[in-house]
């Protein structure tokens, strides 16, 4: 919470315990026995109690950390969602929650990526502390796994999911949420949908002596979601999402009614009507497009999927502020519990900026 301009273990040792005990504070990351566990609860029940209201949202989003070594835990050259390219960095997968009360951080973990559970990391394994029972799991199986926890643990309100594309494209994710909340998900333009309920036929051979089809095709075609923004027979609409710190966020929108496609097979390469969606279609005053779909129900307001859309961003501004202000990134840590426990304290720190908020009646910037 200090004006300092790194918030690492080493310049607050200096500044507010003195050169003596940075060591001492180091260690303490390491391998200081504290109920880590027990702490994350009740900085939950905290959060929940502070936040939790009727028609909440629990998001779901990974943010990366660059890394110039190699020794950190996690450390991988992967792609990093910050530079945008390739690069050696570590990765978490970081859930949120968001309503009419405001937002906070609820969950954090560290992704280790598959080449971690090799033999040649096995000596890196054991200097980053990590527990011998961890599993590799991608980043969208974690999501799930911290969106199933959050739900079971009953604290917060929950009725939407959100993620951004790269949850939002992985049908298996999107299957894997809990039947008692809905998602409103970003996709990709690519994104196939089918406007009307096809038929499911399995055509015939057009060559004499040809092997006859085994699978059945849809009898009309998809289409992507960015031909339908691209359909001038569907029109934009104005809309004000939001109110912002410069006036109203005014926006284009697009929404729909349509069908999710399915895969028949592991490839892809051929497709069924999935369940039907909504899909929400945003275009910005820079003429850049953004792709949504929701399992909400078809009697949905659209003044509610507008709501949806400007909560969804929500986790984006909780990594705004965790690291604009509260050195979310300024940690010196390479093991495993380190880095969670750096991640829990900057949640616990951020939870004391929402609570001033609320004490003081401000609310904060809206950026949708």
């Amino acid at each position: 919470m200090s004006d300092l301009d790194r918030k690492s273990i080493e310049p607050i040792a200096l500044t507010f315990m003195g050169e003596g005990n940075i060591r001492g504070f180091q260690q303490f990351f390491k391998r200081g026995k504290l109920p880590d566990q027990k702490i994350k609860e009740s900085y939950q029940e905290a959060l929940s109690g502070a936040l939790s209201a009727e028609g909440g949202m629990l998001c779901v989003d990974g943010s990366d950390f660059v890394k110039k070594g190699s020794d950190s835990v996690g450390v991988y050259r992967q792609h990093c969602g910050r530079l945008g390219k390739t690069e050696n960095c570590q990765a978490g997968v970081f859930s949120s929650y968001v309503s009419k009360k405001g937002y906070g951080l609820i969950e954090s973990d560290l992704y280790l990526p598959k080449a971690w559970f090799g033999k040649e990391y096995a000596e890196k394994r054991i200097q980053c502390q990590i527990p011998k029972n961890t599993e590799f799991k991608t980043k969208n199986e974690i999501a799930s796994e911290q969106i199933r926890s959050i739900i079971e643990c009953n604290k917060f309100d929950i009725s939407w999911i959100g993620c951004d594309a790269a949850f939002g494209c992985d049908h298996k994710f999107l299957k894997s949420l809990p039947k008692s909340v809905f998602y409103f998900a970003a996709t990709k333009e690519n994104e196939l949908v089918f406007l009307e309920m096809p038929q499911m036929i399995i055509p015939k051979s057009t060559k004499v002596n040809g092997r006859p089809f085994k699978h059945p095709r849809p009898s009309v075609l998809a289409v992507t979601v960015k031909e339908i923004a691209e359909n001038e027979r569907i029109p934009w609409e104005m809309t004000v999402l939001a109110q912002g710190t410069k006036g109203p966020v005014n926006a284009q929108i697009k929404c729909i009614r349509c069908l999710s496609c399915e895969s028949t097979t592991q490839y892809g390469n051929y497709i069924s009507p999935g369940e039907w969606i909504w899909l929400y279609i945003r275009r910005y005053s820079d003429g850049k497009i953004k792709y949504f779909v929701s399992n909400a129900p078809e009697n949905t307001d659209r003044s509610t999927l507008d709501r949806l859309a400007t909560m969804r961003w929500s986790i984006e501004q909780c990594f705004q502020e965790c690291k604009s202000y509260l050195g979310m990134t300024h940690y010196e840590t390479r093991t495993f519990q380190s880095w969670h426990r750096h991640m829990l304290f900057v949640m616990i720190a951020h939870l004391f900026t929402t609570l001033l908020r609320v004490a003081l009646k401000k609310t904060p910037a809206n950026h949708a």
